[in-house]
């Protein structure tokens, strides 16, 4: 019962005194909403924090519980790397058969053993990154050090979990999540929910170089308004080698860039727009370079010279190993290189994965110089006669010279291309991005660079080559001191 609240009143006749001094007892004040919902409040607001507490308590347990099943899969996966890598340095094939999955195809196991042998040569760091689970499948993401060279590579390796533990396992889609499509400006993406992030990497690096790629060879580019005016480009699931084909009008199928190893500091984004770019790439230069004549057709050398060149003018990752590739060729003048790139590992492993005939499969043979005889020393392209451009389609097989001064070994044949896209680089730089849409039209007339450079230029070969090399000296640091020019040739015949 509330208690009686007393006011004390008093009238006041004047400001000296008072006339009564009396008290008068108040009623209770009346019960409001707000008054008893203070009070029901106050139990509820117990009763709420006895359920956070209680809630809390459960959330921490099955937390806990979860991070102690992460770990034993973080420690299950990491004794699988280490006895994996046993494997292959004491080259124990039965260990290394144990260890792949049996429920996995036969062709997949067979190269898994392969892969083991050739990881016997050459000994690698292995340290687990982070992992993706679903079900009983697992993505592991590996860092490997290379001691020797102190390269750092990245690779994802697929498991399953079985009753003997961890196994080295094929790819699964359940690990790439639901298929997800991503427009740009003129390519749509269909991928995994994995790829995410890479395809909004790669689309912008896309758009820009396919722009640049139609404009370079004087296309007209494609107006694309409704999705399937575009490039539809489909990520799979596709280990081991794989060269995507580009047929305007159908699905461009390319790797997703899990699948593949690579350089620590090339993105999946980077190396996914590459992909791409290499097929777009492959398959332009051959609408350009279509014959005007049926019985002629530009070479080897101008094709993958072409190839090379646009892949630096697009400016993509292949762009950044473009100084390092052309020291390399031109590093003691026109006697060539006598060793490997310093960081061979790294270029072939990004290169190989594109499949890219110029400059791997040259600097390929300078991969152990211990072990390359001279004969495959190549001597860099220093003049025009060394190099061909457009030839009737019967004498491809005959591209070589009788001469051996200008002949060269099979080496110096293959890497005729790096010299074709420093040329590109300095005719462009020096006559105008239409130089080489003119040089197109040679090479599909089947001109020879000797015969299209005067009338093209207005210049005579001599001082077209003194250009050149004033240029790979300004750009790249290339001492041309010693370059022999056509008057060598000339003499030698």
């Amino acid at each position: 019962m509330a208690q009686a609240q007393k006011v004390n009143w008093q009238i006041l006749l004047d400001e000296h005194e008072w006339d009564s001094d009396e008290e008068m007892n108040l009623p209770d004040p009346p019960m409001t909403p707000e008054s008893w919902g203070i009070r029901r409040g106050g139990v509820h607001g117990a009763s709420g924090l006895l359920f956070c507490l209680l809630g809390a308590v459960v959330g921490l347990r099955l937390w806990l519980q979860a991070q102690a099943g992460l770990t034993a899969v973080e420690k299950g996966l990491g004794h699988m790397l280490v006895t994996e890598r046993r494997a292959a340095v004491e080259g124990d094939e039965l260990l290394a058969a144990a260890l792949l999955d049996p429920e996995a195809e036969s062709d997949w196991q067979v190269r898994m053993l392969k892969a083991q042998q050739q990881a016997r040569k050459r000994t690698v760091d292995v340290k687990l990154v982070d992992f993706n689970l679903a079900d009983d499948r697992a993505m592991a993401e590996v860092r490997m050090t290379d001691p020797a060279s102190g390269a750092v590579y990245r690779e994802n390796r697929f498991y399953r979990e079985t009753g003997q533990g961890w196994l080295r396992s094929q790819p699964t889609a359940e690990l790439w999540g639901d298929l997800r499509t991503l427009e740009s400006e003129y390519f749509v993406f269909t991928y995994g929910r994995l790829d995410g992030p890479a395809v909004v990497e790669a689309a912008p690096l896309l758009d820009r170089a396919y722009a640049h790629m139609h404009t370079t060879l004087g296309q007209v580019l494609p107006v694309a308004i409704r999705p399937d005016e575009k490039v539809a480009v489909h990520l799979v699931m596709q280990e081991g080698s794989y060269n995507p084909w580009y047929t305007r009008g159908k699905p461009l199928a390319v790797n997703s860039p899990r699948l593949i190893l690579l350089p620590e500091k090339v993105s999946d984004g980077q190396a996914l727009a590459e992909f791409v770019a290499v097929a777009l790439r492959r398959a332009a230069v051959n609408r350009a370079l279509m014959p005007q004549k049926r019985i002629y057709r530009p070479t080897p050398d101008f094709l993958n010279g072409l190839l090379l060149w646009l892949a630096w003018e697009e400016d993509l990752v292949q762009a950044d190993y473009r100084r390092e590739v052309v020291l390399w060729l031109y590093a003691n003048g026109p006697d060539g290189p006598q060793a490997a790139l310093t960081n061979y590992w790294e270029f072939c492993k990004l290169f190989c994965a594109w499949e890219i005939v110029a400059p791997v499969v040259p600097i390929t043979f300078y991969r152990a110089t211990d072990r390359v005889p001279s004969s495959f020393y190549l001597r860099p392209a220093t003049a025009l006669r060394q190099l061909t451009m457009g030839l009737d389609r019967k004498l491809l097989e005959y591209v070589a010279s009788p001469n051996p001064v200008t002949d060269g070994s099979y080496a110096s044949r293959l890497a005729r291309p790096i010299a074709v896209a420093t040329l590109l680089e300095y005719t462009t730089h020096t006559y105008g991005q239409a130089s080489v849409l003119a040089l197109l039209q040679a090479a599909k007339e089947g001109e020879s660079w000797r015969g299209a450079v005067p009338h093209l230029f207005g210049v005579s070969v001599a001082d077209f080559e003194a250009g050149w090399w004033a240029w790979l000296a300004e750009e790249y640091g290339v001492d041309t001191s010693e370059f022999p020019g056509d008057e060598l040739f000339d003499k030698a015949r």
